[in-house]
């Protein structure tokens, strides 16, 4: 709430509206010191209460018929979120958060030093600065009104706002963070599995495991460190499952029960691909022109003629 501190024989304070009435200007010491707290409803900027000098017209003195606009009158305050100063319009947390909307209360209802200064902020901690970052880019963009109003954030970008939304409790942050992020194109689907489970985006797994596994691919060591082994293993387990299904033509697939026996000696691909054979000198048949030549070759170059069944 708009206040005056109260003026004393060493500090007299005067509100705007009687500088009119005095022909020579104050000194700037003499300049009336007020402090503005937040608040939806129009109010007073000026307090009744004022010591004037005998000399002056107490009725001039009397408060302003200022007030603060319900929408355009923003309270901004000053976060620190680890090293980095942002100074806001809280309504645009407050709105999206009962944490923050607490917060906005709490002010109110027990003003401390005002928060409008960098050496008083209000400390995030906790939050990355990049995270908040790309939060705000989302809450209160810097738009003007004949552009796209909708940023354009990357999926790690987006991991931030979820990330935040969720630590935060916006659920119509989140929805949008995640709506978005599902538009993207050309993201892998194993970092879309990670991000689900780390923010409980369950209705995503079903869709995602089963691009994986229609991929050309093989899983990588990356895919096994994100996923984790037995994700990985289960995955695999699904896969080697698959056979052929001659009724409906080539191409055709079929999921059966269990993995099937396959009569292959696969000796050569496994010097060829696993590491403990690197150092192996491997006998090794090549096509030339008058049929095949065998030769010698290390492990390191991976090539490996192919397999024969038995």
């Amino acid at each position: 709430m708009s206040e005056i501190n109260p003026p004393t024989s060493e500090n007299p304070q005067i509100p705007p509206s009687a500088v009119a009435a005095i022909s020579d200007p104050l000194p700037a010491s003499l300049a009336p010191e007020v402090t503005y707290e937040s608040n939806t409803t129009p109010e007073v900027l000026f307090s009744d209460s004022f010591e004037s000098s005998e000399e002056s017209d107490t009725e001039s003195l009397r408060s302003s018929s200022r007030y603060r606009d319900n929408t355009f009158y923003y309270d901004c305050k000053i976060f620190l979120v680890e090293n980095c100063l942002f100074q806001i319009p809280l309504r645009f947390l407050a709105t999206e958060s009962e944490v923050f909307a607490g917060i906005a209360k709490d002010l109110v209802s027990s003003p401390g030093p005002e928060v409008l200064s960098d050496e008083n902020p209000i400390h995030l901690e906790g939050v990355l600065a990049e995270d908040f970052r790309q939060l705000l880019r989302v809450l209160c963009p810097p738009k003007r009104f004949n552009q796209e109003p909708l940023e354009h954030l990357s999926l790690s970008q987006w991991t931030s706002v979820l990330k935040l939304a969720d630590k935060w409790s916006m659920k119509a942050v989140r929805d949008h963070a995640i709506t978005s992020m599902e538009r993207l194109p050309d993201i892998d689907s194993v970092d879309k599995v990670v991000i689900a489970r780390t923010y409980g985006i369950h209705f995503w797994l079903a869709p995602l495991f089963n691009e994986i596994l229609q991929r050309p691919q093989s899983f990588t060591e990356r895919d096994v460190q994100r996923l984790g082994l037995s994700t990985v293993l289960r995955l695999m387990s699904v896969r080697d499952r698959l056979k052929p299904h001659s009724n409906f033509g080539p191409g055709s697939w079929v999921l059966s029960n269990t993995r099937e026996a396959i009569l292959l000696d696969f000796t050569s691909a496994i010097r060829a691909e696993l590491p403990d054979f690197e150092d192996d000198v491997l006998l090794v048949e090549t096509p030339s022109d008058s049929g095949w030549k065998r030769g010698r070759k290390k492990h390191g170059s991976k090539w490996y003629q192919g397999l024969s069944g038995n």
